[in-house]
């Protein structure tokens, strides 16, 4: 399944070390290879940053004997790397983003999430939006009238409807009560033509670089969402916890670009041991930055923090499980509202 990563914060923050992290962690998974694809929007102060919005397509994985291939699979983990550069080493520093690691069908770079408003030039608003989706769902009944698909993904027709039905020539700023009332009303559209709903897997993250919207639906044990409340504090406390956690971490990176080497090597000349001692080196640095941030919220597809703590600390990191039908709202870094179920909204 796809991997998703969503933020929030009080305070524009240096992001680098939870998505050094998403790339050890999310890439690799035991349901698939994530590296159809990649994709990364961030937000200062409700505005778009475009030196860190970035797309890759790859490849899928049963065609790593091509060399074309497997260089389009190693520009995914390149972009990795280089998103966190930027942030951390020329210091844009965000308050809001959505990352997304694809695992799907048609490996090409307008299936990418996430998908971007203001990509279309038919689609007319004084806001930025940005959506990503994980799951798997029938869309051939949603018609579109002026908003044409760019790619061939059902996610990327589910934003454009959303588009185009309710918030094309959005000029008022609508709150976010207005448009948890949006998301309900086309979650419910959604569901309308999918007659089958047990098989309707319809996690995503949405947002406007000010708020952040993150929803679950899936009957699938492996397609889940997490979202977990920091501040200060906890950040400082996380980065001893991880710091404690070095010899699970070199083992986490060594595994990870052990099973990456045919890729990664063809950017990469090095060997293996330096190229270990290049992102070793760089967790250190990640490790020893302060953050900038205050409050926090983060969501993703998997409490990553934890798999890297569970044989440190009996103490584990607070994530939450968002059940099916659960809306959560984010702003500034703290949590606004929490809807147990959409549909009664």
């Amino acid at each position: 399944m796809c991997r998703l990563y969503g933020f929030s914060t009080g305070n524009s923050s240096n992001i680098s070390l939870s998505l050094y992290l998403f790339e050890i962690l999310e890439t690799w998974q035991p349901a698939g290879i994530n590296l159809d694809g990649f994709g990364f929007a961030g937000f200062r102060k409700g505005k778009v940053v475009p030196q860190v919005v970035m797309h890759q397509s790859g490849a899928r994985w049963y065609e790593i004997q091509k060399p074309e291939k497997r260089i389009k699979m190693a520009r995914v983990i390149k972009s990795l790397y280089s998103l966190r550069e930027k942030i951390h080493m020329e210091k844009h520093y965000l308050d809001a983003g959505i990352a997304h690691l694809r695992l799907g069908p048609n490996p090409m770079l307008e299936n990418c999430h996430p998908f971007l408003s203001w990509a279309y030039p038919n689609f007319k608003s004084t806001r930025n939006w940005v959506f990503a989706h994980n799951g798997r769902m029938t869309t051939k009944y949603l018609s579109l009238n002026e908003l044409k698909q760019k790619g061939t993904t059902d996610s990327e027709k589910v934003f454009l409807f959303l588009l185009e039905k309710y918030l094309q020539d959005s000029t008022k700023r609508r709150s976010f009560r207005d448009t948890i009332s949006i998301l309900a009303s086309l979650i419910k559209d959604v569901v309308a033509v999918n007659t089958n709903e047990k098989h309707l897997t319809l996690n995503f993250l949405f947002s406007d670089g000010t708020t952040l919207y993150a929803f679950k639906k899936s009957n699938q044990d492996r397609s889940r969402l997490f979202f977990i409340r920091r501040n200060a504090k906890n950040h400082r406390e996380l980065r001893e916890k991880l710091g404690n956690a070095s010899e699970q971490i070199r083992k986490r990176v060594r595994r990870y670009l052990r099973k990456t080497q045919r890729l990664w090597t063809c950017i990469w000349k090095e060997s293996l041991e330096d190229h270990l001692d290049l992102y070793l080196r760089e967790w250190e640095d990640l490790l020893s930055t302060n953050y900038h941030g205050g409050s926090m919220v983060e969501v993703c597809s998997d409490p990553f923090t934890n798999r890297i703590l569970k044989k440190n600390d009996p103490h584990l990191e607070g994530w939450h499980e968002l059940q099916d039908w659960e809306l959560i709202t984010v702003r500034h870094g703290k949590l606004l509202e929490k809807i147990g179920d959409i549909r009664e909204f």
